[in-house]
């Protein structure tokens, strides 16, 4: 079974075994109470219930099913919470899930020409933008539209994209 990643644990709050934790998509439907997650530890993923989950500002505040102590908490920093993947809902043709997206390799359309390798997708009020590492050069940020993303190709692990004009250049010099 495939787990993927949703959410680490970002430190313990208050006495009573709650944990601050940064969810990678806030609006998940995922981390409630009564929900069950999965902490991996040596190597093996390990089913723990949510037992209230109340928002913060960054993340959420949660109390899961064993951990009574701020101590307990503690020893939990940078964990990760995940899921199995089945447990995902389906995505359209013209949507993908963010992990599915991170390490691809990105590329002109036309030219075939790579740019990098998709690090990220950051959340803006207009659109998505892909973050793109490059190798001694800085990271490059490619609006998420239509126009400029030709082809998503997850089988092949490439994104085909039409630069803007001149956004290249941006980052050049």
């Amino acid at each position: 079974m495939e787990y993927v990643e949703i959410a680490r644990i970002k430190g313990a709050h208050g006495i009573r075994g709650e944990l601050r934790v940064a969810l990678f998509n806030p609006d998940t439907p995922h981390v409630r109470s009564n929900a069950v997650v999965y902490l991996q530890r040596d190597g093996r993923f390990e089913p723990v219930r949510v037992l209230a989950a109340t928002p913060l500002n960054k993340g959420v505040r949660l109390r899961l099913e064993g951990v009574a102590t701020r101590s307990e908490a503690e020893a939990m920093f940078d964990l990760g919470l995940y899921l199995p993947r089945e447990q995902f809902a389906p995505v359209n043709e013209r949507e993908n899930y963010v992990v599915d997206l991170i390490g691809m390799a990105v590329a002109d359309a036309e030219s075939g020409e790579i740019y990098g390798k998709l690090g990220d997708v950051l959340p803006t009020g207009a659109h998505d933008c892909y973050v793109v590492t490059r190798e001694g050069k800085p990271d490059l940020l490619i609006p998420v539209t239509d126009e400029v993303v030709a082809e998503v190709d997850l089988d092949g692990g490439r994104v085909r994209v039409r630069l803007p004009e001149g956004l290249l250049e941006l980052y050049e010099n």
